[in-house]
């Protein structure tokens, strides 16, 4: 993530750059000097696979999702013993100008997972990989079961979470992404697989350490980042340019020192108009016209660029001529999703953003349904509750990985509105009466054979998402009633011993009861 190998160019940069500190210390001579308590921003996705730690006894692939929780939970725990308050950040949609490495990206996830399905019809090994779903629901584990305080992005959220790390004085931002170093953000970047949360020591970046050491100027140090590679300059083109400067270009330490004299000399204005950047441009692709891709290069990384831009998306832009009642909506929506009020594709779509679905755990080598095809008729569905007040709303465009062939155009997908919608402010109103949105719950899910609604609602939560899900599907914080070993261990005892209650419910009569009640209402459809 961020501009390419520069995790390895940081980790072999000398004491100015490169400074091991112990972050319990950094916080209280913060909390002396400042008379503050700290805060530290925490890069959501790219905080998984640092917190979340295979066991000895880890057998199977993902699923489990308490494990992951509880890792959450004693890793936010042992910030609070510290006195530091930690602000968790997430992604949101996916911008159209960084679609390219968004699908290259999910391309190498798919030779993963097709790798993964081919060990598992051979000789299996061993393999350790994250729960699926939970980058999707990471956002509701910080708040709801962390209790942090959490921000949701319209887009990434790299440069509003350094803005507002910066704009607060944050201790720190702890990530995985090197484009922390590039933005001007918290007093220290941590790199989380740097990072040891028992001991609190740690490896601290600083962008002002950085940039003199180097001996380039703001923009220049920007530039470097471009040259170099990120998610709006590909690495492939680039590699003729590296050469060119630097016989070396692979070997990131010996390429970086090159790509600085070539700034120095050739960017010295450190003006950011695409006129500025016609002459580089040419240097580096051939092609002056590629000026205004180094242009939004510089200004992805500059502060409010992305608040800016959030407001000025073509599909943003045409809200603002909709009618008013529909712009409270959108206002109500947008506070709901900043505050992780609701999940993460609702307000995008809304506003008219693509609805995208990643890779997930299925096998993509074989013509059989896949995962975003079967869950489309739903999609549908619940893509006509959001948009139902919404003049002209038609169609959603989607973005879904779900064959072997990563697409190349966005999927229309026609919206499919609801009989009875009682709107979308009343629906999120605490007055609505919980009978409306369960029956509006169990119109969405099927066009036939619905489920029944009241028997639903007295259910509850968590048994009625497992019920749900039989039924067709809907996901809700699936660290309540999913968890992958023990599906295959209890699947195991049933066919074993053919009992229900022993081999389900372990004999306890509240388990058998609730399992009763979800087979009833399933067997009444």
């Amino acid at each position: 993530m961020g501009v390419r190998h520069f995790e390895t160019y940081l980790k072999k940069s000398p004491p100015e750059v490169r400074r091991e500190v112990n972050i319990a210390e950094l916080a209280s001579e913060y909390t002396q000097s400042t008379g503050k308590r700290p805060i530290i921003a925490v890069d959501g996705r790219n905080l998984l696979r640092s917190v979340h730690k295979p066991r000895d006894n880890e057998w199977m692939l993902g699923g489990q999702m308490k494990a992951l929780v509880q890792d959450m939970q004693s890793f936010v725990s042992k910030f609070q013993k510290i006195g530091v308050d930690l602000v968790f950040f997430f992604d949101g949609a996916t911008r159209e100008n960084k679609r390219s490495t968004w699908l290259r990206r999910r391309q190498d996830n798919m030779k993963k997972i097709v790798q993964l399905f081919r060990k598992l019809q051979g000789n299996f090994n061993q393999q350790y990989m994250i729960p699926p779903l939970f980058g999707a629901t990471g956002a509701f584990v910080a708040k709801f079961e962390c209790g942090c305080d959490v921000r949701l992005s319209l887009f990434e959220c790299d440069a509003a979470m350094a803005e507002e790390a910066h704009n607060k004085d944050y201790l720190g931002i702890i990530s995985r992404d090197t484009d922390f170093v590039f933005l001007k953000g918290a007093r220290y970047y941590f790199s989380s697989v740097d990072m040891n949360p028992d001991t609190m020591k740690a490896i601290a970046y600083n962008r002002k350490d950085l940039q003199t050491y180097l001996g380039l100027k703001p923009k220049q140090l920007l530039m470097l980042a471009s040259l170099i590679g990120n998610d709006l300059i590909p690495p492939e083109d680039l590699k003729n340019f590296q050469s060119h400067v630097c016989p070396t270009n692979n070997n990131i330490v010996k390429l970086v020192p090159c790509l600085v004299e070539y700034i120095k000399h050739k960017y010295t204005t450190e003006r950011c108009e695409t006129e500025d950047l016609c002459h580089i441009a040419s240097d580096v692709f051939g092609n002056e016209t590629r000026a205004q891709d180094l242009r939004e290069s510089i200004l992805s990384y500059l502060p409010s660029s992305a608040e800016e831009t959030d407001h000025l998306e073509p599909s943003s832009v045409a809200e603002l001529s909709l009618e008013a009642p529909w712009r409270r909506i959108l206002d109500v929506a947008r506070q709901k999703h900043e505050s992780c009020s609701v999940t993460t594709h609702l307000y995008p779509v809304m506003i008219g953003e693509a609805f995208e679905l990643s890779t997930a755990l299925e096998n993509y080598r074989f013509e059989i349904p896949h995962t975003a095809a079967i869950y489309r008729p739903l999609r549908q569905r619940i893509y006509g509750i959001l948009l139902h007040e919404k003049p002209g709303a038609a169609i959603v465009k989607e973005w879904c990985i779900g064959s072997n062939q990563i697409p190349t155009e966005p999927l229309e997908v026609p919206i499919i509105r609801p009989d009875n919608h009682p709107g979308l402010l009343h629906l999120w109103d605490e007055s609505c009466p919980d009978d409306t949105k369960w029956r509006l719950f169990v119109d969405c899910l099927t066009r036939q054979k619905k489920l029944d609604a009241s028997k639903l609602q007295e259910l509850g939560f968590p048994f009625a998402v497992p019920v749900a899900v039989i039924h067709y599907l809907q996901q809700a914080m699936p660290w309540f009633y999913f968890d992958g070993k023990m599906l295959l261990q209890k699947y195991v005892e049933a066919t074993q011993y053919g009992k229900v209650e022993k081999a389900l419910c372990s004999t306890q009569k509240d388990v058998l009861a609730s399992f009763e009640k979800m087979k009833e209402i399933l067997n009444s459809v």
